[in-house]
């Protein structure tokens, strides 16, 4: 709950990242703290979706393999439940394979690891309807 706060007295997004790579864990969440969000990470699925239901981000960027519960179960539990925050595969599973079933399971968006910044600054703010900041 304090998150959920902090956020809202910030103005601030939430922005909800998984992966259960440490560093790029870490990347990402200095990636969405520089595009104006509080970023709340998940190492595994299965954390991800109680936050998703404790804290309502407003935007979910996820690794598609995961462990507990993978990527793919993760957004299809989310869809289920009707939810329609945007969610974004940053993934390093290549996209000839499997961007169509991240599409069909609910993904808004699909990039591929390792990716430019500036390819993922563009979708965050896209995404949560931000001016790009300039740097």
């Amino acid at each position: 709950m304090f998150l959920k706060q902090f956020s809202r007295v910030l103005d601030s997004p939430l922005v909800l990242v998984l992966d259960s790579d440490p560093d790029s864990l870490f990347l990402m969440n200095e990636m969405v703290t520089l595009c104006g969000s509080v970023a709340l990470t998940a190492q595994d699925g299965a954390t991800a979706l109680r936050w998703v239901d404790e804290y309502q981000p407003a935007l979910i960027v996820t690794e598609l393999v995961l462990p507990k519960v993978d990527g793919f179960a993760v957004v299809e539990r989310i869809r289920s439940t009707n939810n329609s925050v945007p969610i974004v595969a940053l993934t390093s599973l290549p996209a000839y394979l499997f961007y169509e079933r991240a599409w069909r399971t609910g993904c808004n968006a699909y990039i591929e690891k390792p990716c430019p910044i500036e390819q993922l600054q563009t979708v965050i703010h896209r995404y949560l309807d931000r001016t790009l900041s300039p740097f």
